[in-house]
C-alpha cells in the first residue's frame, strides 16, 4: 500500500499496530469519545508543500498505447495532472535544449534524435507532495533491465534505448523542463482542497 500510493515517510497513508500490546493501547486512545486532541492538532497543521514534475512518454510508449496506464499510476499515487499534450513530432531545437547535457555525446545524433523523432510523444506535468521523488520512483531505473517489477520501466520498458518514459530528476530540472515543453497558459493553476476541516461545534438541543 505504501509502495503503491505513499508519497514519502511523512505522507505514507496508513499506520498499523505492530504488536498486540500496541493495538490495545492505540484502540483505547483512538476510540475514547472524549479524545479530540489528535484531530484538533492535525486541523491546525500547515498543508504540505507542493512541487511539480515533468514526465514525457516517449514514442515507443505512445505507439504501444501505454499513455493511459502510465498516467493512472501517477494519479493513483496522489499526483495531480496539471498539463498534458501530444506532440506529433519533437523539434530538434527542443531536443537540444532538453538534452543539453548530451548534445556533445556521439550517441545523441545517432540514437537520441532518431528515437525521439520517430513518432508522437505525450508530455505531462504533475503536481503534488514530493512529486519529483514520487515520479522517479514510479518510473524506476533508467535501464528497464535493472528496474524493479511494479515500476513503469520495469513493467513496460524493453531496453535502455526504449525505456518508455523520461522524468525530472530534481525540482530545478522539473521547473526547467516544464518551461521548455509548456507555455504558462497550458498549465492548470491547481490548489488542492483542504484535507482536514475543522469540525463544527456540536449542536445542543434546547431543553
Amino acid at each position: 500500500m505504501r509502495g503503491d500510493f505513499g508519497l514519502g515517510v511523512n505522507f505514507n497513508l496508513c499506520h498499523g499496530s505492530d504488536s498486540l500490546e500496541a493495538s490495545q493501547k492505540e484502540i483505547e486512545l483512538w476510540f475514547r469519545p472524549t479524545n479530540q486532541t489528535s484531530a484538533a492538532a492535525l486541523a491546525k497543521s500547515d498543508p504540505p508543500p507542493l512541487e511539480r514534475t515533468f514526465i514525457v512518454i516517449k514514442p515507443d510508449g505512445v505507439q504501444r498505447g501505454l499513455s493511459g496506464r502510465i498516467l493512472s499510476r501517477f494519479e493513483d499515487k496522489g499526483l495531480r495532472l496539471v498539463a498534458s499534450k501530444h506532440l506529433e513530432k519533437v523539434s530538434r531545437e527542443l531536443l537540444e535544449q532538453h538534452y543539453a547535457h548530451l548534445v556533445d555525446e556521439p550517441y545523441f545524433e545517432k540514437e537520441v534524435v532518431p528515437y525521439m523523432c520517430s513518432g508522437r510523444v505525450h508530455a505531462m506535468a504533475f503536481q503534488g507532495v514530493n512529486a519529483v521523488a514520487a515520479g522517479s520512483t514510479l518510473l524506476g531505473a533508467t535501464n528497464p533491465l535493472e528496474a524493479q517489477l511494479g515500476t513503469v520501466r520495469g513493467d513496460f520498458g524493453l531496453c535502455i534505448e526504449q525505456n518508455v518514459c523520461h522524468c525530472s530528476r530534481s525540482a530545478a530540472a522539473a521547473e526547467r523542463e516544464i518551461a521548455l515543453w509548456f507555455e504558462p497558459s497550458e498549465l492548470v493553476n491547481w490548489i488542492p482542497p483542504e484535507v482536514l476541516v475543522k469540525p463544527e461545534p456540536p449542536v445542543i438541543a434546547a431543553k
